[in-house]
Order: structure tokens, then C-alpha cells, then sequence
């Protein structure tokens, strides 16, 4: 039976676009709140933009230190929210990861008019994108959650707040080799 595990924000990634709503403060420190218990807008990343594509952000996480793992999937979460003084056209998210430096995005998501926080998820792989194989321990430590914010008109101004990233870890314990006889 397979197992999840929320793994803990580590430092900023490849992408620091978004402004942090504490002056000098570390971007992955704006986002770093337990998928369970975010504190909503106490620390946040935010984007104003009118150009498409728009900022891009990128988180790093931590590996778990137990190596024996088998990974079934890799999920990025996202809470985030429209700001108050957004444009009524609403704005897109496109999420995915960056992998040993290089981007992969999944798809675009709207957002329309809606000012509450809400939780958004890429796509879930169950391959490491940049090699095509299973995902492996190791691959954790190359791996970013990674999200761009897109509007649908280049004179749309529209805001944007993240509180919390994650990456939810799908995985099985293995299962020890037992070697049969033959016969008796």
C-alpha cells in the first residue's frame, strides 16, 4: 500500500521572480508553511504583472534521508490566491517542475475573479522527466516545484499570492526478497 509524505522546503530554486511580503527575506521562507497549517497571508510570495508568460518561481526541497524508498509519484501543490485589485479577466497558473535545471511545465489553470486561497496541483509523474526513468531518492535533491503565472490579455494587470508549496511524495517501503525452494 502506498504512502505519501509532504517533503519540506529546502532553499529558492532556479526561479526567484516573486517578491516575498517581508523585505530581504528568502523566497522558499514565504512558503515554506506545513501543507496542513498554512498561515495564509502572514508570509507570502506575490507577482504583479501584465505580460504573458509572466513570473516564474521555483522551490527546492529536501530529500528524505531514507534511502530505501520506492517512488510512485511526484506532485507539486500550490496555494495561492487572486489579490484584491486583480484585473476581472483573472490571471493562469502553469505548474510543473524543473529537473536538473531544465523546465517542465504541465498545464495552464485559471483563476478568474476567485480571491480565496486555493490549492493547486501539477500534474502527478511517475518519471523523472529529465531521464524518463522511475523517479530515484537521489533525483529529490536536482527537483524544484516550478510555477509561472500567465494572463489572458497583455493590458490585464493582476495580482498574485502564494503561501505554500509542497511536494507530495506517492511511495512503497520495498519488500524484502525471499528466496523459495524448491521441492522438499
Amino acid at each position: 500500500m502506498s504512502q505519501i509524505r509532504y517533503l519540506k522546503v529546502a532553499g529558492d530554486g532556479k526561479y526567484t521572480q516573486w517578491n516575498t511580503n517581508v523585505l530581504g527575506a528568502s523566497d522558499y521562507l514565504m512558503v515554506d508553511d506545513p501543507p496542513g497549517g498554512p498561515d495564509e497571508d502572514v508570509t507570502y510570495l506575490y507577482t504583479k504583472a501584465n505580460t504573458s508568460p509572466g513570473d516564474s518561481e521555483s522551490i527546492g526541497f529536501q530529500e528524505p534521508t531514507q534511502k530505501n524508498l520506492y517512488i510512485r509519484r511526484l506532485t507539486a501543490g500550490y496555494r495561492v490566491r487572486m489579490d484584491t485589485n486583480s484585473s476581472k479577466l483573472g490571471f493562469y497558473l502553469s505548474t510543473g517542475f524543473v529537473v536538473n535545471n531544465s523546465d517542465y511545465f504541465d498545464f495552464l489553470q485559471s483563476f478568474n475573479t476567485n480571491q480565496s486561497y486555493l490549492w493547486r496541483w501539477s500534474l502527478s509523474r511517475s518519471t523523472n522527466p529529465n531521464t524518463g526513468h522511475p523517479w530515484k531518492i537521489d533525483d529529490i535533491s536536482n527537483t524544484e516545484a516550478l510555477w509561472r503565472a500567465y494572463t489572458n490579455d497583455k493590458y490585464a494587470k493582476y495580482a498574485a499570492r502564494c503561501t505554500t508549496v509542497t511536494i507530495k511524495m506517492e511511495y512503497l517501503y520495498p519488500q524484502p526478497y525471499i528466496r523459495m525452494r524448491r521441492g522438499g
